[in-house]
C-alpha cells in the first residue's frame, strides 16, 4: 500500500507475523506488557497482560473455532497514536455461527510498538452468543 502510516505497517506485519507463527516478529512489534481487551460475557472475555498472554488468547479462538475465523478489513484508520480496524468477521464454533462487524483498536508508544489493543463488537450481544 503506498503511502501507508508506520503504524499501519506495524499492524499488517504483526498480523502476519502471528498467522506464520512467528512469535518473534510479533514480540517485535508489541511492547512487552501490551494489554489486549475483549468484552461481554463469553469464554474470550478479559483482559489479557503481556505478549504471552495476547497469544495465548488468539490461539483458544482459533482452537475453539476450528481455525474458521475470517477477518475482512473493510476500513483501515491511523495517526502516530493508534491503528482502528473495522472488518466484517465470520466463524463458526459450537453449532453457530457468527457473521458480523467487529472494530479492533490499537495504542502505540512513541517507539511504533504497539501498548494496548481491544476488540469492539457492533454488536456486541451477537459476540456474546457466539463466544459463550
Amino acid at each position: 500500500m503506498p503511502n501507508q502510516h508506520p503504524n499501519v505497517a506495524t499492524y499488517a506485519r504483526l498480523i502476519q507475523a502471528y498467522n506464520a507463527g512467528d512469535m518473534e516478529t510479533v514480540s517485535q512489534c508489541m511492547r512487552d506488557d501490551v494489554v489486549y481487551h475483549v468484552p461481554g460475557k463469553g469464554e474470550f472475555a478479559g483482559d489479557y497482560v503481556g505478549i504471552k498472554a495476547f497469544g495465548q488468547m488468539l490461539d483458544k479462538i482459533k482452537a475453539a473455532t476450528g481455525g474458521t475465523m475470517k477477518h475482512q478489513p473493510l476500513h483501515i484508520l491511523a495517526d502516530d497514536q493508534a491503528v482502528m480496524v473495522y472488518s466484517h468477521v465470520t466463524g463458526a464454533r459450537n453449532g453457530k455461527r457468527f457473521d458480523g462487524d467487529l472494530a479492533y483498536l490499537f495504542r502505540f508508544d512513541t517507539d511504533g510498538k504497539i501498548v494496548e489493543g481491544r476488540t469492539i463488537p457492533v454488536d456486541l450481544y451477537a459476540f456474546d452468543d457466539f463466544t459463550m
